[in-house]
């Protein structure tokens, strides 16, 4: 089937364990084979492979094509597209959201259908914090390129389009929730190919930030910058969140068709299709392209990998916007060059206190410190001066505590 490679690493005295696991969506393999995908796992620290959800044991269907995959650790979740199947009373589904539990037992039809007209499904991203699922397709339906549910509870009272300025067709796309935006890839059929980006508050202020025939995109907000690939060739490149200052980051001599960024440990993760059945490979390197190793070998066609560990600096605190007597808003603009602002409103008069602290917690920046009376206020937060990468904006109050996260960029 595939030949899975030990890396073992060793966790730092007083960390906690995590389980370090490696997803992605390939053909199925074993007695069943057939026109079946699968979604297969490896674990890093056991160095052991398995086969998590089969194609073929889902529907007696002729074919059951798999598009990508979204994992959510926290609420022990994994999301998936389905290409289409017959449901048990004969109607086909073309296209349908599915999840199942991170053990893979529980697999059930989150929504469907979800294909709009000629389509080609695609990417599925989530966001834990406010249980938003986002997907998206390459379709003739004007406008139909990214949507949005509550993950929450299936089925999803209300599927939303998210709003922008013109048609897209969505290769893929990442939902960076420190900067409050939504990135993805466009294929170019109503306009430039590239990647673009706009607010997850849904103004539709979308702009191109990367003008390239891109096969995939992955947001690193530590060093507020973003890696992707073109299409057809084994470079990975960066660039700065406004796509200015573009770099080879490596070269991997095949080409590279997905990515996934281990935001803990500082590595980014990559597959290669190969050049036929188990010539595939998934393998790894540092964020500055150095360190260059097989995570798994002998692979067929992987596709959509994502990984149930290191989305985030684990030494940066999630958003609190909200305590019992006090609130803080979002940042804004996030990102931001030089300042920005940010409004809080007390439900009493006290003093305060709002500081920008790094992700390894040091305050770099003391933005208020005194009395403030009750009711709603609005300050400026300047952060020239500062590197780019992530940061905390805290609130405290007596014993209330909000915050919010920023990204800084130069």
């Amino acid at each position: 089937m595939f030949l899975s490679l030990v890396l073992g690493t060793a966790l730092p005295a007083g960390a906690q364990s995590v389980d370090r696991i490696v997803y992605w969506v390939g053909p199925e393999t074993g007695p069943e084979t057939g026109p079946y995908d699968a979604i297969y796992t490896y674990d890093l620290d056991a160095s052991r492979a398995d086969t998590l959800v089969r194609g073929s044991a889902l529907g007696p269907d002729d074919e059951r094509v798999f598009f990508g995959l979204a994992v959510d650790v926290e609420n022990d979740r994994l999301y998936w597209i389905d290409g289409g199947f017959t449901n048990p009373d004969g109607v086909v589904v073309f296209g349908a959201v599915m999840r199942a539990r991170l053990d893979g037992t529980g697999a059930e039809v989150f929504t469907a259908p979800i294909a709009c007209g000629i389509s080609d499904l695609h990417d599925i991203e989530v966001d834990p914090a406010s249980q938003t699922l986002y997907w998206s397709l390459e379709s003739d339906c004007p406008s139909s390129g990214l949507v949005y549910a509550d993950a929450s509870s299936p089925p999803p009272d209300e599927v939303r389009i998210f709003p922008t300025s013109r048609p897209y067709t969505v290769r893929a796309h990442e939902v960076d929730v420190a900067g409050n935006s939504l990135y993805w890839v466009d294929t170019g059929f109503y306009g430039d190919p590239g990647v673009y980006v706009a607010p997850l508050d849904q103004t539709t202020e979308d702009r191109q930030v990367v003008a390239d025939d891109v096969c995939d995109v992955a947001v690193d907000p530590a060093s507020a910058s973003l890696l992707w690939t073109r299409c057809g060739d084994g470079v990975v490149r960066r660039s700065d969140l406004d796509g200015a200052n573009t770099e080879v980051v490596l070269d991997a001599g095949r080409e590279v068709t997905y990515l996934a960024l281990d935001r803990d440990g500082r590595k980014v993760y990559w597959s290669e299709a190969g050049e036929g059945p188990g010539t595939g490979a998934i393998r790894r390197a540092n964020l500055d392209g150095t360190g260059v190793e097989d995570v798994v070998t002998g692979l067929t066609e992987p596709r959509a990998v994502e990984l149930g560990f290191g989305q985030l600096p684990t030494d940066a605190e999630p958003e609190r916007p909200t305590s019992a007597r006090l609130s803080l808003g979002p940042v804004s603009p996030n990102p931001v060059r030089s300042v920005a602002s940010v409004s809080f409103a007390l439900a009493e008069p006290g003093p305060v206190t709002l500081a920008v602290f790094d992700a390894t917690g040091r305050e770099v920046r003391r933005v208020l410190d005194g009395a403030r009376a009750a009711g709603a206020h609005t300050v400026a937060v300047p952060v020239g001066g500062l590197s780019s990468g992530l940061y905390v904006v805290r609130l405290v109050a007596g014993a209330d505590v909000a915050s919010r996260l920023v990204v800084v960029v130069r």
